[in-house]
């Protein structure tokens, strides 16, 4: 991966989330972020469906970081990481979560 005139190399196991920055993502890596130029659509197709889920529009995680799952508002839903970071997750994706929690 290259940001800002050096090039890092970023394995997928160490990845905890995935956030969109516009044209650019923020690959969450334990206590530390890295931004990466590339649309979220583009790197859904590179990622693991059985190890990544994407739970809202701008939002993947990896599965076995998954903690709890919390309803925080009228159809608002919480994901809350190992790391402890939250993460929101949309009414649309909470049932595949909830699956993948289960599986686990």
């Amino acid at each position: 991966m290259r940001s800002v005139g050096r090039i890092e190399c970023i394995q997928l196991a160490d990845v905890d989330w995935i956030e969109t920055c516009g044209n650019y993502v923020s690959l969450h890596l334990g206590t530390r972020s890295v931004m990466h130029r590339l649309p979220l659509s583009r790197l859904l197709g590179h990622l693991d469906p059985a190890r990544f889920l994407r739970v809202h529009r701008g939002a993947v995680v990896r599965t076995s970081q998954a903690a709890n799952l919390d309803v925080v508002g009228d159809g608002a839903w919480r994901l809350t990481l190992r790391s402890g970071a939250h993460v929101a997750v949309s009414e649309r994706y909470v049932d595949a979560l909830r699956a993948a929690m289960r599986e686990r």
